[in-house]
């Protein structure tokens, strides 16, 4: 199976060298089980996949929170045979900070013991995961982080790449959206 688990951005990184498109799919819980929720969120990935999968040099960079939520997505590499799929699991740091730690019980916030305060949230965490892993491949390519409702269509990818490339600065390519 074309399934790699990571715990790094550096591991991940190893495994996309050479890849030219990498689409950075930031996933925070697993997969739904609602029969409507479950038909939308496969209907917009499997669009994404779909158009990811017309070119020899793409993957994708699943970034979850759990190895629940990879576990829930394993069957993708079955159905995308073209496409490389790596896994990384990543959320954010606990902060520890003394001077804030009474903040929920200053508040009266209901079951104070319960709170915990991050570095981040859950989705820069994601980020910065993918923004690490594609500085640490070598060569140029495309790190495409797209929102969860995205449907792309027939040629949207390329032509995004087009518009990039089209206004382009010292040789990089523009951000697109």
């Amino acid at each position: 199976m074309n399934w790699i688990l990571n715990e790094t951005s550096a591991e991940a990184a190893a495994h996309l060298h050479g890849r030219r498109l990498i689409a950075a799919e930031l996933m925070y819980k697993p997969r739904p089980t609602d029969p409507r929720a479950r038909q939308v969120f496969d209907f917009t990935l499997a669009s994404r996949l779909t158009e990811l999968s017309r070119y020899e040099d793409a993957a994708v960079l699943l970034i979850v929170n759990s190895k629940a939520t990879a576990d829930s997505l394993a069957h993708l590499p079955a159905a995308y045979p073209r496409l490389q799929f790596v896994v990384g699991i990543t959320n954010p740091a606990p902060l520890d900070s003394p001077s804030l730690e009474d903040t929920p019980v200053r508040g009266g916030w209901r079951d104070p013991a319960r709170w915990r305060r991050y570095a981040m949230t859950d989705r820069w965490a994601r980020l910065t995961f993918a923004l690490d892993t594609a500085r640490q491949i070598d060569g140029q390519g495309w790190l495409i982080m797209p929102a969860h409702d995205a449907v792309w269509g027939a040629g949207l990818l390329a032509r995004l790449m087009q518009l990039g490339e089209a206004h382009a600065q010292n040789g990089v390519a523009a951000a697109v959206s």
